[in-house]
């Protein structure tokens, strides 16, 4: 029997096989970046803002919040990965997925809590964590860096023919960036693609 559930409706049951999969999310740090922050204990961060100079700054009591509520996001997250690396008894798997993100325009990397697991505990079973670059933290320690993937050369213009491998043939007719207007045959009219995605190709004429 496999059976399928979110973290929070597994507290208090225990599994002998569990896989906690999706362990190359970013966090959601948005909160930590608004302009108005609130804590209970701290009070209230906001922005220092000069009407005249039209200038705005972060002031010291919001970079403090700004920090702490990290801090808090993280300590949250960690708690309910715990919660679902206790629900195994005899094995647990721990998946998450590789490869280059063109939403994010960077590439995939494991969640930063798996590397703080010893090794002595891990047994790697596809691509080793070794294969991703490594820089030096501002304490001194090794982590696995979120670099990004150089950009394709290749850059389209309007009135580009090209091919896409779902849409077809199709002519591009805006270009903003790297988002291009590409109107296809019908019934799939115009729609907006990144220019470096695989699966757009230009054809050349």
């Amino acid at each position: 029997v496999v059976r399928i559930m979110s973290i929070h409706k597994s507290k208090g049951l225990e599994f002998p096989v569990t896989i906690v999969s999706g362990l190359s999310k970013r966090f959601n740090m948005q909160d930590a970046n608004q302009a108005m922050i609130l804590d209970m204990d701290l009070g209230l961060g906001v922005d220092y803002v000069d009407p005249d100079k039209r200038v705005r700054n972060k002031t010291l009591r919001k970079n403090v919040l700004s920090r702490k509520l990290r801090e808090d996001s993280l300590a949250e997250e960690l708690r309910v990965l715990y919660v679902a690396m206790t629900r195994a008894k005899k094995a647990l798997y721990l998946s998450w997925n590789t490869g280059y993100s063109f939403q994010l325009d960077r590439h995939k990397t494991p969640s930063r809590f798996i590397q703080e697991i010893p090794e002595d505990y891990v047994k790697q079973e596809s691509t080793p964590l070794d294969n991703y670059p490594v820089h030096k933290s501002p304490q001194g320690q090794s982590r696995k860096s979120r670099g990004r993937a150089p950009k394709p050369t290749t850059r389209l213009r309007k009135g580009d023919h090209v091919e896409h491998t779902v849409y077809g043939a199709g002519v591009v007719t805006d270009v903003q960036k790297d988002i291009v207007s590409v109107a296809f045959g019908h019934p799939n009219g115009v729609r907006k693609l990144n220019m470096h995605h695989p699966s757009l190709q230009k054809v050349k004429g």
